[in-house]
């Protein structure tokens, strides 16, 4: 049956933790349309910007030419650490099919300021950020395309509350999460029972490559113009152009090139013995509480909590 043109699939977050990917398999499945435009961020009225997809037209638009796949899909990592974006989902569809994505607490936080350093957006060492929290930013302007919010790193790992959230307004049967860690490990097995939990065709399978490798920007001040351009221009380019033209000019054709040709592969330094003990402490019970929502009792211990 097909969608009617409308996102009835959203991969919801959490970040870093191969949404990036998971949205390009499934681009290319034959019964699949995921938007061009990754992260349009359209729900979640507490975590919008100016640069993100608010009008409904515009919205739509992403998905004009889904034609009869019955999947159609987008994927927002906003949405999950959003407050507001489950209920917006649900009103918008009641039957949608929520994807969410976790990973080992720590790794996803070090890996989420690798990536927020990588693009000039951080400025702080993983052992400060962490502690500082949204705190820093009372008052300071970031520059970046961000609600400041999304740089408390220790709220970003709270799967648990944010997962209970589209509990509440979706059944269990349509939220599907998937482990990182071993999303990594077999990919072709994870993604094979994605797809039977889509209905669809599970004999599919794509080229697997891996995407979003972190990397480090040589010039921290260009990345940062690139993510967060002047003002002016932003204001400018949403007047004239719709939001997937922007894309296909900015992103694909002067953003990503720009920043591939001026940064080098880096992976995360290694975390503070020390600082990486108090987080897991701290992180012990939430582990749990999640390993309970989604019935997995052997959680804890594939993330090394047991």
């Amino acid at each position: 049956m097909s969608a009617g043109g409308r996102p009835n699939l959203f991969i919801v977050g959490a970040p870093k933790c191969g949404s990036g990917s998971l949205w390009r398999y499934l681009a290319g499945h034959p019964q699949v349309f995921m938007s061009p435009l990754k992260e349009p961020n359209h729900f979640g009225s507490d975590v919008r910007t100016e640069r993100t997809v608010n009008e409904r037209a515009d919205y739509l638009a992403l998905f004009r030419e889904a034609g009869d796949a019955p999947i159609v899909g987008e994927a927002s990592v906003r949405y999950l650490r959003s407050r507001d974006a489950a209920a917006e989902i649900a009103v918008f569809d009641p039957a949608a099919r929520i994807i969410v994505m976790v990973r080992e607490p720590v790794a996803q936080m070090r890996s989420l300021h690798n990536h927020f350093t990588g693009r000039g957006i951080e400025d702080l060492e993983f052992e400060v950020a962490v502690e500082a929290g949204t705190e820093r930013f009372r008052g300071r302007v970031t520059g970046a395309p961000l609600n400041p919010d999304f740089l408390d790193y220790r709220r970003a790992a709270r799967y648990a509350e944010q997962l209970e959230r589209y509990r509440a307004v979706f059944p269990p049967a349509q939220i599907h999460v998937i482990v990182q860690e071993e999303f990594a490990r077999d990919t072709p097995a994870v993604f094979r029972d994605l797809l039977g939990f889509l209905g669809i065709d599970d004999t599919y399978q794509p080229s697997f490559e891996r995407h979003n490798v972190a990397r480090r920007a040589r010039s921290p001040r260009l990345m940062r113009w690139l993510v967060a351009p002047p003002a002016v221009i932003g204001r400018i380019g949403r007047r004239l152009l719709p939001p997937l033209i922007r894309k296909r000019i900015w992103h694909d054709r002067i953003r990503t090139p720009l920043f591939q040709a001026t940064s080098v592969a880096e992976p995360p330094m290694p975390i503070d013995p020390d600082l990486e003990a108090r987080l897991r402490a701290e992180y012990a019970p939430e582990v749990d509480r999640l390993a309970d929502l989604i019935d997995r009792p052997d959680l804890p211990a594939l993330w090394g909590y047991r």
